[in-house]
Formats: structure tokens, sequence, C-alpha cells
């Protein structure tokens, strides 16, 4: 398993140029990148970088079909 920086819903919300709320309803959702609960669910969630990018990927492939 390889190790990848872990992005905050503040910074993946930058990142996206989109409202944290809009990243928290998605989740609600189970829309938008991956992302992980730490401390199983009761922590602070954390998105990987490699799941954004493949989400970014995705929605970018998708956006051209």
């Amino acid at each position: 398993m390889s190790v990848h920086e872990l992005f905050t819903p503040e910074e993946v919300s930058k990142i996206l140029k989109i409202s944290t709320r809009t990243l928290a309803d998605w989740r609600m959702d189970k829309k938008g990148p991956g992302h992980i609960n730490m401390n199983g669910g009761a922590g602070a969630v954390r998105y990987p970088e490699d799941k954004l990018t493949e989400w970014q990927q995705a929605e970018f492939d998708r956006s051209f079909k």
C-alpha cells in the first residue's frame, strides 16, 4: 500500500472551487470524491490524493463523452 497525502474538506473545496457545504452534501449522497472518516467515523473527514485525482479524471472524461 502506498501512502498518499490526505486533504481536508476545506482544501478539497478550494481545489474544486465549491463550498464545503456542497462537499458535505455530496458525502451524504455518496457522490463526489472518495473520502475516509478518521477514527472509525467519529473523527475528521479526509480525502486521499489518489481518490481525488481519480474522481477528477472520471468527471473530466464524463464531461467529454
